[in-house]
């Protein structure tokens, strides 16, 4: 595709489609995504061009430009979908879920304990309200651990209290 952002081959390439090619932008992953799609527009017309044309993929290469692609295209609806302002915390880890099922890789980078989930109890907590099981515990077992704290706490003064301080 740089290749054919250079005057002489992008003027050649003119000869044979109104299309450009597509330059990648650092910050946004969907800029490689429409890359890869403007590409799979202008594969067949950027072979006539001459210096172009020993540069671009072929068989496996090809094949291989093209599952990419198709995976970047479900990825891109998906984040496309993600953009909408009544999607709610729920329907986002689900999607997440579904995109976990399809490319097993994903969890690493879209978990809710992922390093881009910042404060990770927060999204959690959000989730679990959103689905109404934030109360699944019983209001006794959720004070369970601070009550054993609390004894263990009381039991280490009683100790002291026994043996003194300057024991």
């Amino acid at each position: 595709m740089a290749l054919l952002r250079q005057p002489k081959n992008a003027a050649e390439l003119a000869r044979f489609t109104d299309l450009r090619s597509v330059r990648a932008n650092a910050t946004r992953w969907s800029s490689t995504s429409a890359m890869i799609d403007r590409y799979m527009e202008i594969r067949d017309v950027s072979m006539h061009v001459t210096t172009v044309g020993d540069h671009v993929p072929r068989g496996a290469a090809c094949r291989h430009v093209q599952a990419l692609h198709a995976k970047l295209f479900e990825l891109d609806r998906v984040c496309k979908k993600l953009q909408d302002l009544a999607r709610i915390m729920s329907e986002v880890r689900a999607m997440f879920d579904a995109v976990f099922a399809k490319h097993p890789t994903m969890p690493f980078y879209l978990s809710g304990n992922a390093d881009i989930v910042h404060p990770k109890a927060f999204e959690t907590a959000a989730v679990k309200h959103e689905r109404g099981t934030d109360h699944s515990l019983d209001k006794e077992r959720a004070i369970a651990s601070f009550r054993e704290a609390q004894e263990a706490d009381m039991a280490g003064q009683n100790e002291d209290d026994e043996e003194g301080f300057a024991s």
